[in-house]
């Protein structure tokens, strides 16, 4: 009876032995082969997710520089043994661009129960080979690298430097999104060569700004053009009288009404005048301005002399319009 009762209590002593993985890296699952993840908790589904929240981990420490925030871990696929898509984004890219791809290979390895009269806990412990997660980076940078490779095509066929900006936009997720696919293959690989990412966003930064500082405009000859060309400039623009460089030239095409009223009943005369500017490339019309701007005297003469300073506040009040023209946000 004393042995049956002994051998039943180190039947469950034994049963209840914790496994290594718990507190230390341990056969079979090696760091070498494997990104490795333990996780605990008061239920088996917390436990799967603190494993696979333990890889993500990883990463949140090495991708400070490209981690915009940390998402929480919410939902776990165990039968198909995917990381969701929630999951996929907090773990793979570490930007603020969403990736549809799902990554496979996630599984939990083992589990253990640890339960005593007072203490009920269920470990885990997630594992990703990194020669699969490895892959699946390298498929999902190629494809990244031959989307920036179209994009940068499409960019050297275009006839102006404004109908490039729309492309740039393009750019700049994907080349986030590459830079922090390379980051992960650095930590999952550290010894390995990685082919650097496609182009930089400096680099495209810079070539948009060189774009920028040659942009110039050419008021086409109208009576209004002398005052429209000197408040440009007052703000800061640079006015040519012809096309030098057509990919930066953007043409201004000027209607102006003007009128002077009868004087009010204080005597006083206003002159007034509605410009319209009508601002386009070679390649399509971009935008329509309108300036309206008026002066007062009591003398018709002076009343017009004043208008043309009007005029020249008033083009300084579209300045941000016209920014947004140069910057693409127009």
């Amino acid at each position: 009876m004393y042995w049956l009762l002994f051998l039943i209590s180190f039947a469950h002593a034994k049963k209840q032995k914790a496994p290594c993985w718990i507190t230390i890296e341990c056969a079979p699952y090696s760091s070498t082969e494997y990104l490795i993840g333990v996780g605990s908790g008061e239920t088996l589904e917390q436990a799967d997710n603190s494993a696979i929240g333990a890889i993500s981990k990883q990463f949140v420490v090495n991708i400070q520089q490209t981690q915009i925030s940390q998402k929480e871990l919410s939902e776990t696929t165990r039968q198909n043994q995917e990381i969701s898509a929630l999951e996929h984004q907090s773990l793979r890219t570490k930007t603020s661009v969403n990736t549809s791809m799902h990554l496979t290979g996630v599984k939990i390895a083992e589990r253990f129960h640890e339960e005593k009269r007072s203490y009920n806990r269920h470990y885990s412990l997630a594992i990703i080979s990194k020669e699969v997660w490895l892959q699946q980076i390298l498929e999902e940078r190629t494809e990244i690298r031959g989307q920036i490779d179209r994009i940068l095509f499409e960019i050297q066929k275009t006839e102006h430097f404004l109908d490039r900006i729309p492309y740039y936009q393009k750019l700049y997720p994907l080349i986030a999104l590459e830079t922090g696919l390379l980051t992960q293959e650095r930590i999952i690989a550290p010894d390995q060569g990685h082919f650097p990412v496609s182009t930089s966003k400096n680099l495209i930064q810079n070539q948009q700004s060189a774009e920028r500082q040659q942009f110039y405009f050419v008021v086409e000859d109208n009576d209004s053009a002398a005052i429209v060309a000197q408040g440009l400039q007052n703000i800061g623009f640079s006015v040519q009288s012809s096309v030098s460089n057509p990919e930066a030239a953007i043409s201004i095409r000027i209607e102006e009404e003007r009128s002077i009223s009868t004087p009010d009943t204080y005597g006083f005369i206003t002159a007034s005048s509605n410009i319209r500017l009508y601002v386009h490339t070679s390649s399509r019309k971009r935008l329509e301005l309108r300036i309206l701007s008026s002066s007062a005297s009591r003398s018709a003469e002076k009343a017009a002399q004043k208008l043309d300073s009007a005029i020249l506040s008033s083009i300084q009040d579209i300045q941000p319009k016209i920014e947004a023209i140069l910057q693409g946000t127009q």
